[in-house]
């Protein structure tokens, strides 16, 4: 499964974040939309509500998530450590998967080096 970066129209009636999903060979729009006073608060360019949403489709279907934008740290490590190994024992049908956030991992990868140099010089 791939989740693309989504696309944000803000309104005065509210905002909604779209997604365009790749998943189980179809290729799909996912949206949600939230009203005014939490607009600014939820619907930003990271992708957190659509792999919270899409966690257990994946899981059901046994697909891996790549996430094509960032995503935010505390979810994120949430939902790899904890709920998604819960969910594969819990949940019928759900098998573990791997989800992907090749920007968490760059700026992950960049922090690790830069909190080891001290102890390699």
């Amino acid at each position: 499964m791939l989740i693309h970066r989504p696309s944000l129209l803000i309104g005065k009636d509210g905002a909604t974040a779209t997604a365009t999903i790749e998943i189980g060979g179809l290729t799909r729009r996912l949206w949600f939309t939230v009203p005014p006073g939490l607009a600014a608060d939820v619907v930003n360019e990271r992708l957190d509500g659509f792999l919270l949403a899409l966690l257990i489709p994946a899981m059901r279907l046994g697909e891996d998530i790549t996430l094509g934008g960032p995503v935010s740290k505390q979810p994120y490590f949430s939902l790899v450590n904890d709920v998604e190994p819960l969910l594969a024992l819990h949940v019928p049908r759900a098998r573990r998967i791997e989800i992907r956030a090749p920007a968490q991992a760059e700026a992950l990868s960049r922090r690790r080096f830069e909190a080891l140099r001290p102890f390699s010089e």
